[in-house]
């Protein structure tokens, strides 16, 4: 007579396969590596906007640093309306601008220099556990770390319409260069890191 159990549990032994194999692991290494040419985007698009933040005029042929010297002497002096948001303008006038296009760059370089190297950094840098990252697809991150490039680059747009009570036409070339600048960054953000090379791939 048969034993009542025989038969659940398949044979093993060398050169069977087992019924039953243990899940895959996930790839061993980096989940992204370095794409030069993202590097190189995001790096061309923060000189830009620092060009065009630091060196070249903005209204009427005055730099930033003196259209804020305007601003905060006419608050002093009360020749602008006292709404919510001044004081924030006036900030984005004497460091916000610079902070900002700084913190734009630090990250937009961490995400296309292959700084998801795992999950801890996934969660860091996009906010996600990096599953889809680890199977091979980037498209969702480039698309997420593209859009949160062009949030931060039409918040500046915002401000500045704020600032010059949406006539934007009043700019010179320095808001125009900052702008073209934070799309070029926004472009490397989108083209993202690249997938490692795993198994002669």
């Amino acid at each position: 007579m048969a034993h009542p159990h025989q038969g659940l549990n398949p044979p093993s032994g060398p050169g069977y396969p087992g019924q039953w194999s243990a899940p895959a692991s996930p790839p061993a290494g980096p989940l992204t590596r370095a794409n030069w040419g993202s590097v190189a985007a995001v790096a061309l698009g923060t000189v830009t906007a620092l060009v065009g933040l630091l060196f070249l005029d903005w209204v009427q042929g005055s730099p930033l640093s003196d259209v804020a010297a305007a601003h905060q002497a006419a608050l002093d002096q009360g020749l602008l309306p006292q709404v919510w948001g001044r004081e924030v303008l006036q900030f984005y006038l004497d460091f916000g601008a610079l902070l900002l296009v700084v913190l734009h760059a630090a990250y937009m370089l961490a995400w296309v220099s292959g700084g998801v190297r795992g999950r801890s950094s996934a969660r860091l840098i996009l906010s996600m556990s990096g599953k889809g990252i680890a199977a091979g697809r980037l498209t969702g991150a480039r698309i997420m770390m593209g859009g949160a490039s062009a949030i931060l680059a039409v918040f500046h747009v915002l401000i500045l319409s704020k600032l010059f009570d949406g006539q934007l036409g009043v700019l010179e070339a320095g808001g125009w260069v900052m702008l073209t600048g934070l799309v070029i960054v926004t472009v490397g953000a989108v083209a993202g890191p690249l997938l490692p090379a795993r198994d002669g791939r």
